[in-house]
């Protein structure tokens, strides 16, 4: 398969951050709500790739069972960033990602569709030094659905001639929804949380080779909804 473009989830798939944003909603909610804990840290884990005002609000729906003001949401969103902006600009690259990068941008349109805040999420790659890779970057509030359909739009691109690679359900979900060929990184850590039949690698170190010799066919998934 050669690709007419590709996407990339940011957490999980460019950067090796999901342990941190996992132990920043831990940390947010453990000194408040401590007896919820578990269950904030598991719907946090289920919804992985949401926006995390999204999991805010679905925090105080589901769990705390309390109305959550635009006020306090704001103020969760300025303590999860503090919690987790220095180590993100210090955390490890997913393995072969900056290869993978290289090899790929000037060639073909490369593109980041994540739930981290936009702002935030260009914030982190310009001082990483991997906003050069990309011909744009986006964040949330947008979803990854409304990304990804806006990217196809305006750069006039064949769905199934592109990928999209994520590491969580919203992550397969966007592409199911685009017709997007899809592939997802499982960290060897990480329970896999895609159903049978997706293609999955552990690392990007092997992607390109893997993209050589796989048709689109079969990284293609189908809208069921």
């Amino acid at each position: 398969m050669k690709p007419a473009a590709m996407i990339f989830d940011f957490d999980g798939v460019i950067l090796d951050s999901v342990s941190i944003k996992t132990d920043a909603m831990r940390r947010l909610f453990a000194s408040e709500r401590p007896e919820h804990v578990e269950a904030i840290v598991a719907l946090h884990m289920r919804h992985g790739g949401f926006s995390r005002y999204r999991n805010f609000e679905m925090v105080h729906a589901d769990i705390l069972k309390r109305p959550l003001t635009a006020e306090a949401s704001a103020e969760l969103g300025r303590q999860f960033e503090s919690l987790v902006l220095d180590a993100i600009m210090r955390c490890a690259e997913i393995p072969g990602v900056r290869a993978v990068l290289e090899a790929h941008a000037g060639k073909v349109p490369l593109f980041v569709a994540s739930g981290t805040p936009d702002e935030e999420l260009k914030r982190i790659a310009a001082a990483r030094g991997l906003d050069r890779y990309f011909s744009e970057m986006h964040g949330s509030p947008r979803t990854k659905i409304e990304i990804i359909s806006d990217l196809l739009s305006r750069h006039a691109l064949d769905p199934l001639r592109c990928v999209f690679v994520g590491d969580a359900m919203t992550d397969f979900d966007a592409a199911r929804r685009c017709r997007v060929p899809f592939v997802g990184v499982v960290r060897p850590e990480h329970a896999n949380p895609f159903e049978r039949g997706v293609c999955i690698v552990p690392d990007l170190t092997s992607f390109d080779l893997m993209l050589r010799n796989i048709s689109p066919a079969d990284l293609a998934i189908r809208d069921t909804a």
